[in-house]
């Protein structure tokens, strides 16, 4: 109780149990950088897809640095016992695995059109390449909303439930 009671005297605006999403305009930041990268990989252009990694570098380190994603990654290093969605997240969506899984999906897609795909149509398969790797880094576990994660009560809700159940009975037995 006293922790928690802690957090909220510190962390006011920070809530552990309710997810911190990306905005549409980040996800799409991400989704573009990894689609230079797939272009440039799948047609062979080294430049491209250097200019594509360093793209999504910075888009995911401008994602990272903005205020509330700092407050909230302290909060998350100062109170690691508080129940955290991001660690319902990791746990119930395997991002362990399924975010690799996303990316090297991507690798051998680009793979198999640069090694595969004829001279001719080398832009065309890398363009459609690009556009699979949008739409696959736009709707990966852990980047899109449409992974919903289930979470138990929250500390505060179980405290507020039992507070209020505490409350009701003794004014039945005065009725």
């Amino acid at each position: 109780m006293a922790l928690y009671a802690d957090f909220t005297r510190l962390y006011p605006d920070v809530d552990p149990e309710l997810p911190f999403p990306l905005s549409s305009v980040e996800r799409l930041g991400i989704a573009v950088a990894a689609g230079i990268l797939a272009y440039g990989g799948a047609a062979g252009h080294l430049a491209i897809a250097g200019a594509g990694a360093a793209v999504l570098l910075l888009t995911v380190y401008g994602i990272s640095t903005r205020p509330p994603r700092r407050l909230r990654s302290e909060a998350r290093s100062r109170f690691p016992d508080l129940n955290w969605y991001e660690a319902d997240a990791d746990s119930q969506l395997k991002l362990g695995w399924a975010l690799p899984l996303v990316w090297l999906a991507i690798m051998t897609l680009c793979a198999v059109c640069l090694f595969f795909a004829s001279a001719e149509y080398a832009l065309t398969g890398a363009a459609i390449c690009a556009i699979i790797a949008v739409a696959l880094v736009w709707f990966a576990p852990g980047l899109s909303t449409a992974w919903k994660v289930s979470s138990p009560l929250s500390k505060s809700q179980t405290l507020m439930k039992s507070t209020t159940q505490t409350r009701s009975i003794p004014s039945l037995c005065e009725a």
